[in-house]
């Protein structure tokens, strides 16, 4: 069975499963109408932000239909979400410092996202160029933020003491200060890798593994030390968290915004090279 069929079985069955198990844990939650909608309206948003940040980046792939295909593949990943409530129930169970399980959430999360990737750039996207890659990533990235959100923020509406309006618009300026856009980021970074081992065929295999590897670990790495820079410090001095936390949000925003900036600049000057998924 060739690379490209087997990509687009796992699809076939990755999709619908994720897509079934996310929605189910989203439903469970007793909001009310009000605050479905205002965090349905914000995923709608953050998917328009995408799409725009996408749409004309030197570095996309060529088939058209890939922001629709990323986008669906990391929505499904949401069914990565649930597991951080049993990374908190092993938290609870062996006593962890709160800090060494925000260095364990992202391993779900970051392994749905990657897969999603790999799979989609196989199977439905031709990837030419690592920075092709990089763009799903950015995608996938979003798509399962979108999952997210809308969790995160049905949850901020039943915590509201006033109304599941101003709930849900805490959750909004939760989710902006926060830098939405994160996710794309932490997939973007681990997706160079995955295009390296898609495309540069020029390469050997160790070489290709090596990159794959080397930046799904980077993108971990971040996501990581993003969750868990400020338990850390408070496990020192309880008073500096929120400067710790102000100072790592900010840096991811910077982050961002470099990278993004960085990733059109690689998208104008790359040649095309070999690909596996052809």
């Amino acid at each position: 069975m060739s690379a490209k069929n087997l990509a687009r079985i796992f699809l076939i069955v990755f999709i619908p499963v994720g897509l079934f198990v996310s929605t189910r844990s989203l439903t469970h939650a007793p909001a009310s109408n009000a605050a479905w909608g205002m965090a349905l309206a914000w995923a709608a948003l953050q998917a328009l932000f995408i799409w725009l940040a996408v749409r004309r980046h030197p570095g996309r792939p060529a088939n058209r239909w890939f922001w629709w295909a990323g986008l669906i593949a990391g929505m499904a990943g949401g069914i990565a979400i649930p597991s951080n409530g049993a990374i908190s129930s092993l938290q609870s169970a062996f006593d962890w410092p709160e800090w060494v399980a925000a260095l364990l959430t992202p391993s779900a999360e970051e392994t749905a996202k990657g897969l999603a990737v790999l799979f989609v750039a196989i199977g439905c996207v031709k990837v030419r160029r690592p920075i092709e890659a990089t763009v799903l990533g950015i995608v996938v990235g979003g798509g399962f933020s979108i999952m997210e959100n809308i969790s995160y923020i049905t949850q901020t509406a039943l915590q509201s003491l006033t109304s599941d309006v101003d709930g849900a618009l805490t959750g909004y300026l939760g989710r902006a200060l926060a830098c939405p856009f994160s996710h794309s980021m932490y997939a973007g970074i681990l997706a160079w890798g995955i295009g390296c081992f898609i495309s540069r065929t020029d390469k050997d295999l160790g070489w290709r593994v090596r990159k794959l590897v080397t930046w799904f670990a980077l993108g971990y790495a971040v996501h990581a030390a993003y969750n868990a820079l400020p338990a850390f410090v408070a496990s020192f001095n309880p008073d500096a968290q929120g400067l710790a936390l102000v100072g790592a949000t900010a840096l991811q925003w910077i982050l961002v915004i470099w990278l993004y900036i960085r990733s059109r600049k690689i998208g104008r000057r790359q040649e095309p090279v070999g690909t596996l998924a052809g």
